[in-house]
């Protein structure tokens, strides 16, 4: 028998704020990672320094600009997605199982992307890890919970 029930308030509220908190700290991060001259100049010597690759200084800077900002669509897209979805869900008052376990899967999917990027400079990035780490166990207690 499929079980429907509403997700209880203080937990939307749980998840709209560790959302907020791990896409902030994403944006800031890469504000900081494009407005930087010094990180532009880090990244093009380590591309310079594949052979066959060569780059003048407008390109390297537009691709460079290009690939900040797709990384940046690619790893918000998660948070911002799950938060309208578990928005609607209130609404309509239909949270099951299923819900639960493919949100938990996608969290902690983007949990690792995050983890790979072992940016251990940035605090920017602890936010970030601390972000999913609340929304995963938010996510979890859902399945306990009820209105």
């Amino acid at each position: 028998m499929l079980v429907s029930r509403s997700i209880p308030k203080n937990k939307l509220y749980m998840i709209i704020g560790f959302s907020s908190v791990v896409i902030v700290a994403l944006s800031l991060d890469v504000l900081y990672r494009v407005k930087s001259y010094q990180e532009f100049v880090h990244w093009w010597e380590r591309i310079e320094a594949m052979e066959g690759i060569g780059f003048s200084e407008d390109e390297a800077f537009s691709t460079y600009l290009t690939s900040n900002m797709s990384l940046y669509f690619t790893n918000a897209i998660i948070p911002m997605i799950f938060t309208i979805h578990t928005y609607f869900t209130k609404k309509k008052r239909s949270l099951n199982g299923l819900f639960v376990f493919l949100w938990a899967v996608l969290l902690a999917g983007g949990f690792g992307f995050t983890l790979v990027e072992w940016n251990t400079g940035s605090l920017f990035y602890y936010l970030r890890l601390g972000g999913y780490i609340g929304l995963f166990i938010t996510t979890l207690t859902l399945s306990t919970d009820s209105e």
